[in-house]
């Protein structure tokens, strides 16, 4: 993974990523993994890649994935890997309920490689310091078309809250304030017409207590 010294090419890609056209979009990030003379990425590219990880099209969603795990390899390369966790952490805790089993497969192999630090496994303490960040990005994808990114969404959160928040009071201070936000994204998921939606989101919400 390289950093691009042409500010015009890195605008180029810029407006790829940004694209409205879905193809651009998933074009763009390939472009940018690929490319060889990668030599300075703005913060404003980096954050498109990563939102991808939250696109409604699996392609989409596939396509950020590779390129984040890409791009995180040579982070940790250049020891700057830490300061990306906060926008990484929720989205790929999310993919590992992803129904597509090659990304909610990618995203597990991705998860353990990231939140795995000095050869021991981070990934619970990670999910509990960023928590905050996880639940609101849990939240928003609870708003989505996608059926199946509701699923993931419902049980991201009910992982969250019974693994994480109920053991931890520093998370739970951090999140406590978004419950009511956490209730009304999961109300969301309950009119849908789909059984393992309206399930997911009736176990999550079992756990809520206000």
């Amino acid at each position: 993974f390289f950093f691009f010294n042409d500010t015009a090419t890195t605008e180029i890609y810029t407006e790829q990523i940004v694209g409205s056209v879905r193809c651009v979009q998933e074009t763009g990030t390939w472009g940018i993994v690929n490319e060889q003379k990668f030599r300075q990425l703005p913060e404003s590219l980096i954050l498109q890649i990563f939102k991808g990880m939250a696109d409604d099209s699996s392609v989409a969603r596939s396509s950020a994935l590779q390129a984040t795990r890409t791009f995180m390899q040579k982070a940790q390369e250049c020891g700057t890997n830490q300061q990306y966790l906060q926008y990484v952490i929720p989205p790929l805790c999310l993919n590992r309920f992803y129904a597509v089993q090659g990304i909610r497969q990618f995203s597990l192999e991705t998860w353990k490689e990231v939140t795995t630090i000095n050869n021991e496994s981070k990934g619970k303490t990670l999910l509990s310091n960023h928590s905050k960040e996880a639940l609101t990005f849990y939240i928003s994808q609870c708003y989505t078309k996608n059926h199946e990114v509701k699923i993931a969404a419902c049980r991201s959160i009910e992982e969250l809250i019974s693994k994480v928040i109920t053991n931890d009071n520093a998370a739970k201070e951090q999140t406590s304030p978004l419950i009511g936000q956490v209730i009304k994204g999961i109300n969301r998921c309950l009119p849908a017409n789909k059984q393992k939606i309206r399930d997911a989101a009736v176990s999550a919400l079992s756990l809520i207590h206000i």
